[in-house]
């Protein structure tokens, strides 16, 4: 979509193209339920979360940057109320099931982190090219095996 867009502005200036692609703060009360909506979209099983909204986030003009900001901030209350559901599980679990939580909480918050800023540079620079071969390669993959797997029983 950015591609496409881009295309059409090869002969404006730098002020013309910065106004087709806008910052988060200009973003208005309709565009940002339209992200938030599109959220919903990803209780569709495959479908994730964070691409749907930065797909959104992209199709209301946001610049790559602010669209991938936006869906990570997005995702902030859906994380939390998950764990507020889950933890309540491991009242009455022993010392050594709590000490395995808290390293995976911290290893996952970390990986999390370096990932999320390895993104955000990337969104910088880079096009999604990288991720849009994977997404090929695994639904092939994945219509392979299910018709594999299909056919064997049937």
């Amino acid at each position: 979509m950015r591609r496409r867009a881009e295309e059409k502005l090869t002969f404006s200036n730098a002020k013309a193209r910065e106004a087709n692609f806008r910052s988060l703060s200009s973003l208005s009360w309709r565009e940002a339920l339209i992200v938030g909506f599109a959220q919903s979209l990803a209780l569709i099983p495959g479908i994730s979360r964070t691409g749907v909204t930065i797909v959104a986030g992209l199709g209301v003009r946001l610049n790559h940057e602010d669209a991938a900001r936006y869906s990570f901030l997005l995702g902030t209350p859906l994380i939390g109320l998950a764990a507020l559901l889950e933890v309540p599980q491991l009242v009455g679990q022993t010392a050594q099931t709590w000490l395995y939580v808290v390293i995976g909480m911290v290893v996952a918050g970390i990986v999390a982190y370096l990932c999320t800023k390895f993104l955000m540079k990337y969104f910088e620079t880079g096009r999604l090219y990288p991720f849009a071969y994977y997404c090929w390669g695994a639904g092939l993959l994945s219509l392979i095996l299910l018709f594999t797997i299909a056919h064997g029983k049937g």
